[in-house]
């Protein structure tokens, strides 16, 4: 009987302690108090930031090719404003730049326009100040300059233009290349002040270019 009792009160001690645990597991899910602990840890969780994504960087090249350009472009401009009440007699002649002639706007207006090996265009705008003679040539005196990156494609840059029925060639242009005597598609246009020589962009509305190429 003894060894009977020990068994017993053996088999009752492992129940008690296999019961114990799962009656600690319920009492924790239906007290209020540790479900309001554990949402407590859940929100102090820090949230996870989203990733950040870094703007694409340009390559090297590409950034250096787009500073020389504006180097260059203000090199240019700067090159064409040294002319500007510079003196001369006859032509003016420019090295590294090919003559590519000009003419009379208006007296005492004249204009001469010139193109460098990469396209690029420069346009000079003078004054008469000394009539020519028997033993000398006029004297002139650059009122504006004008540069002019090389036309895209299919688009040519000129001096002989006009606006409306003003037939003075006082109107500078870019315009597409057709096959007719006057360009009409201008895509940029530039005024000559027939009083001081100066150089304005204009619109090009009714502006239209001479094709020197037509009839030949």
């Amino acid at each position: 009987m003894r060894r009977a009792a020990q068994s017993w009160s053996q088999l009752l001690g492992c129940a008690i302690l296999a019961v114990a645990p799962m009656t600690m597991t319920a009492l924790a899910q239906d007290d209020p108090a540790q479900e309001d602990i554990i949402e407590e840890q859940i929100e102090e969780q820090p949230a996870e930031k989203p990733a950040i994504e870094e703007p694409a960087k340009q390559p090297k090249e590409a950034q250096e090719g787009e500073a020389k350009e504006e180097t260059s472009a203000e090199a240019d401009k700067q090159f064409a404003e040294s002319f500007r009440g510079k003196t001369y007699q006859g032509d003016l002649e420019i090295e590294g730049w090919d003559d590519l002639g000009g003419g009379l706007v208006l007296p005492p207006v004249y204009v001469r326009q010139y193109q460098r090996e990469d396209g690029t265009f420069l346009v000079l705008t003078s004054r008469e100040v000394v009539p020519p003679t028997s033993n000398n040539p006029a004297s002139y005196i650059v009122a504006d300059a004008l540069v002019v990156p090389p036309p895209k494609e299919g688009v040519d840059f000129t001096i002989a233009c006009v606006q409306g029925e003003d037939e003075t060639l006082r109107f500078m242009g870019e315009a597409s290349k057709e096959d007719k005597e006057w360009w009409t598609d201008v895509k940029r246009a530039w005024e000559i002040s027939i009083e001081t020589g100066e150089i304005a962009e204009a619109k090009t509305k009714g502006v239209r270019c001479t094709n020197i190429s037509w009839g030949q």
